[in-house]
């Protein structure tokens, strides 16, 4: 595997080519700030914006317990506010905040290549509709972590191209947030532009419809790859994701 290899796939390099057969995507470059915040191995602390735009929830459920309970010492719920260190990215906040309106306030993110799907179970659902759960999914995934420390690690040319390594840009992708169909999301291998194989996403999990609607599937993804994608691609061996709609068989 080579840099330019890595590069080529990064998801602003690609997005241009396919936009109209993609899901649509908000790109955002990430600054220096927020990086070195991200790359940061200590306890998650969310920005100060966060912490903002939790304060009419922390008020209403203090309401809610000073009502619920006729206590006259009630200094257990009024401790006084800590004076944090809270990290701020204001101007890189409020991009977010308008991207987030752009897509409904329902995003799928990720960086330029690997999504913090592994973070699933931090809040039980992978799309975004605040900054918290932004923050939160970035900080608490290993793969994003991987793509912000390691993305280039394995690379046969990494030293003779540490300078376009070092100068390499992040971004942060933000999709529109569409409900997939696991039994119909795959992944294909592509060889000298010749596709050679085609696999399930979720290899966890058995589907019937896939042995049922096979030469479907095949014959609709192979077509789709010749008229759609072949010959496009900075590389002439890649692997690429699809996903189908209903399978009629």
């Amino acid at each position: 595997m080579k840099v330019e290899q890595i590069l080529n796939c990064s998801f602003d390099k690609w997005y241009d080519l396919f936009e109209n057969i993609t899901i649509k995507s908000e790109i955002v470059p990430i600054p220096q700030n927020v990086l070195d915040y991200l790359r940061s191995g200590s306890t998650i602390i969310l920005p100060k914006s966060c912490q903002n735009e939790m304060d009419e929830e922390c008020k209403f459920r203090k309401d809610e317990r000073r009502r619920n309970y006729d206590d006259s010492d009630d200094s257990w719920d009024e401790k006084d506010e800590e004076e944090k260190n809270y990290p701020e990215f204001n101007e890189f906040d409020e991009i977010l905040r308008e991207k987030l309106k752009i897509l409904s306030n329902k995003a799928f993110i990720k960086l330029n290549w690997s999504s913090p799907k592994d973070a699933f179970w931090v809040l039980n659902k992978l799309w975004c509709s605040s900054l918290s759960d932004i923050y939160i999914l970035l900080k608490s995934s290993d793969f994003i972590c991987h793509d912000l420390n390691e993305a280039f690690s394995e690379c046969e040319d990494k030293e003779e191209m540490k300078e376009k390594i070092n100068s390499f840009e992040y971004k942060l992708i933000m999709r529109e947030w569409i409900n997939i169909n696991p039994s119909m999301e795959f992944r294909c291998f592509v060889n000298k532009n010749v596709l050679i194989g085609i696999s399930q996403r979720d290899c966890r999990s058995f589907y019937q419809i896939l042995l049922d609607g096979r030469e479907e599937i095949l014959s609709r993804i192979e077509q789709f790859f010749l008229e759609k994608i072949r010959g496009k691609f900075f590389d002439e061996s890649f692997a690429f994701d699809v996903c189908l709609g209903k399978v009629n068989f």
